[in-house]
């Protein structure tokens, strides 16, 4: 990069700080009252949002997999087994599964039955 003279070379700071105010409250316009107008306001609600956003992240995969479970122990019990041994049977099958190379079997959802219930008969 060439910078032929010393204004090209030194940033403007007026310019820089209107972009970087701009960028904070495109992040804060859907909120309400005087977030998404005043910067001040903004950049505490903005980095609020961003912190709250992570950590929700995080608290979707602990409910998603709470619910899993819970659906899998329900569906388990059904056949008279509890949620570990179900599990480790399954595991059995996938591992048998996986060592036969029957990887047809993976991208067919009908065939997901099939060590389902073949971990249900071990």
């Amino acid at each position: 990069m060439v910078f032929l003279t010393a204004q090209l070379w030194l940033r403007n700071r007026i310019t820089d700080r209107y972009w970087r105010v701009q960028e904070v409250l495109k992040h804060a316009r859907h909120f309400r009252g005087r977030k998404n107008r005043c910067y001040r306001l903004a950049v505490r609600a903005v980095t609020r949002a961003f912190v709250q956003c992570t950590r929700a992240r995080r608290l979707k995969k602990r409910n998603l997999r709470t619910l899993w479970i819970s659906r899998v122990t329900a569906a388990s019990q059904e056949h008279g087994l509890k949620y570990p041994a179900f599990i480790l049977n399954l595991i059995k099958v996938w591992s048998r599964m996986w060592s036969c190379r029957d990887v047809k079997r993976l991208h067919n959802p009908s065939s997901c039955r099939g060590p389902a219930a073949r971990a249900v008969e071990c």
